[in-house]
């Protein structure tokens, strides 16, 4: 704390929200004021009556070790931060440094939940949670804004927890009330207080649609699923009603192939076999004219000396003979 006091400012104070040591700076205080450690300020005053026994700065046993999940090799940034921690024990931060288990810190989430206090014991006044849990740099504030602003859009800043003030400017917005709390690490751990799942709201803001739908579902699970299964059930009977319908179509469509088929195939064999009875047809016309032919050839057939036979002269007859259009068992035949 000292050695910050010496540092040049970033911005004058209350002109821009900057994640910085103001929290460390703060852990410093407590110790001064109240005389203890830092650790055994929050034992005493917290993590004992909350019953977190797994929440301390350092690990002591084996076992405790064991359980600790350990960066990611990836995350050189956290391991090199890590390293650091563990090396100097003496370092109680206000900022970060503790270690906890999920079941202890959902013990603290609950106490916020119900306002500042738990299991009949008040840890926090009304006056003081509500100091804690208000928008202190909302509009008209003078506090600015950048790209580090961390808390996020739609939220405002408490005493150590982001506030949710509006909506947001995403489309859809996510998911939450106004008045919701929540604080994420870079560590990776992140915790949401949704006040309005509390069936007595620390502060009178309207609930959000999100928050009346859950407890409608909470109110009316049985009907929920009840509705549920019949429109699964009538869903499943329109598939299966469909599915059918469907089948009955291809079965028809099939059946009208195969008979486009036989048909096609019976009209093929139809036009074959009137082909073969017309080349048969053919044939035996051919095979008469032909042998007409022959008759008539052999019988005015010119003899020797008959050149200048009249009537059937032999360069007609000759001509006939020389114009074979077919040929048939050997013969050349006009």
């Amino acid at each position: 704390a000292d050695r910050i006091a010496r540092l040049p400012l970033a911005r004058q104070p209350g002109t821009l929200w900057r994640y910085g040591h103001s929290t460390d700076v703060l852990g410093r205080i407590i110790e001064i004021v109240s005389g203890q450690t830092l650790y055994q300020f929050e034992k005493q005053h917290i993590f004992d009556p909350l019953g977190m026994t797994s929440t301390k700065f350092v690990l002591e046993s084996a076992d405790e070790r064991a359980r600790m999940a350990e960066p990611l090799p990836s995350d050189t940034v956290l391991k090199r931060a890590e390293t650091e921690r563990r090396a100097h024990p003496e370092w109680e931060s206000g900022g970060g440094g503790l270690v906890s288990s999920v079941t202890d810190y959902a013990r603290f989430a609950q106490m916020i939940l119900g306002g500042g206090q738990l299991d009949g014991k008040r840890y926090l006044s009304p006056a003081a949670f509500k100091a804690m849990t208000s928008d202190h740099i909302g509009p008209g504030s003078g506090v600015a804004r950048d790209y580090y602003y961390f808390p996020g859009d739609g939220f405002g800043y408490g005493y150590g927890f982001a506030v949710r003030a509006d909506p947001g400017n995403a489309k859809p917005p996510p998911a939450g009330s106004i008045g919701e709390l929540k604080w994420d690490s870079g560590s990776g751990t992140y915790f949401d207080i949704e006040r309005y799942l509390h069936e007595e709201p620390v502060e009178a803001c309207p609930p959000s649609a999100t928050y009346k739908l859950r407890k409608f579902a909470r109110k009316n699970r049985r009907l929920l699923l009840a509705a549920g299964a019949f429109v699964a059930l009538l869903a499943a009977a329109t598939a299966v009603s469909a599915g059918l319908a469907i089948w009955a179509r291809l079965a028809e469509r099939t059946a009208n192939r195969e008979r486009d088929r036989a048909d096609a195939e019976a009209k093929l064999a139809q036009r074959n076999l009137y082909a073969a009875h017309m080349n048969l047809a053919q044939t035996a016309w051919e095979e008469e004219r032909v042998g007409r032919l022959v008759a008539l050839l052999e019988r005015h057939r010119p003899g020797p000396g008959d050149e200048d036979l009249r009537g059937f002269e032999w360069y007609y007859w000759q001509r006939l003979a020389d114009s074979a259009l077919l040929t048939f068992d050997g013969f050349a035949v006009p």
